[in-house]
């Protein structure tokens, strides 16, 4: 009985590693876990299915859209490790980045990916344990701006994607999901006064007017419909000024404007001290 666990968890470390490699490119050649899972027999079992989204995001923000593993029909298919290989599938959204879920190191997992012309190979490995359910990864999407509310767009698989299950055996892997639909135009900070969802030098430095000054008040006509110095409150207040809201830009308001900035791009957020948040962000949970 020993024995046959001891050669078990090897087997299972071997695909494990493989898989690995072939995500990160590690090998001296290409790599097709067809070429390697043909070799063991294995019964027919129901296939695990990744799934990218749903999530809605405005143009022009770099989003975290969740990929997660959808519960298995059948438990004895639950694949232990997994190889993702997929691209975004419309021109306007651009795969820049993927991030763990922290169920993976909780379940003992870990996560290895290559990102190349736009192509994500993403693996998942680590000990026999299933994968967990739920989130596993975050593919960090470039959303460009200007494309009408209400488009989406999702993912494509690509030849490469598989699984295995605790034994080692071969788990065909479906990826799917609705992906990402942009919302309504509208709601960007009032610091973004040309609005698209990114602070620019221009827009910086109107802020750091403000700071410099250390009052601003409403003004029509500009750029930003405020101006420094003493005057008018009697409009909205600006999204910087919230800590308090006095018609002044302290320093820690200011320093969350350059977070923006330095992040390339922010977006909504609930329950943050300003109601956003620096790219990448989450959906709200």
């Amino acid at each position: 009985m020993a024995a046959r666990t001891t050669y078990r968890r090897f087997f299972a470390g071997l695909a494990a590693g493989l898989l690995a490699g072939a995500a990160a490119g590690s090998l001296a050649r290409p790599f097709s876990t067809g070429m390697f899972f043909r070799e063991i027999a294995a019964e027919a079992k129901a296939i695990p299915v990744i799934s990218a989204g749903p999530a809605v995001f405005p143009g022009g923000v770099a989003a975290a859209v969740p990929v997660s593993l959808l519960p298995s029909p059948d438990p004895e298919a639950a694949a232990a490790a997994a190889v993702v290989v997929f691209q975004a599938a419309e021109p306007w959204m651009e795969l820049v980045d993927v991030l763990p879920a922290d169920s993976l190191a909780a379940a003992g997992k870990g996560l290895s990916f290559r990102l190349e012309n736009g192509i994500a190979r993403v693996a998942l490995y680590g000990g026999d344990a299933p994968l967990p359910q739920g989130v596993l990864f975050h593919a960090v999407t470039r959303l460009e701006p200007g494309i009408p509310p209400g488009t989406a767009g999702g993912f494509a698989a690509l030849d490469g994607g598989s699984a295995a299950d605790a034994g080692a055996l071969p788990v065909p892997l479906a990826f799917e999901g609705p992906g990402v639909t942009l919302q309504e135009v509208g709601g960007q900070h009032a610091g973004d006064y040309v609005p698209d969802w990114r602070v620019s030098v221009s827009e910086l430095l109107r802020l750091i007017q403000f700071y410099n000054t250390g009052t601003f008040h409403c003004a029509g006509g500009t750029e930003d419909g405020f101006a420094p110095g003493p005057g008018d409150g009697t409009c909205m207040p600006h999204d910087a000024d919230y800590a308090p809201q006095d018609w002044s830009i302290s320093l820690s308001e200011l320093l969350r404007v350059i977070q923006f900035y330095n992040a390339g791009c922010y977006g909504p957020m609930a329950d943050t001290e300003d109601g956003f948040a620096p790219c990448p962000f989450y959906p709200a949970s």
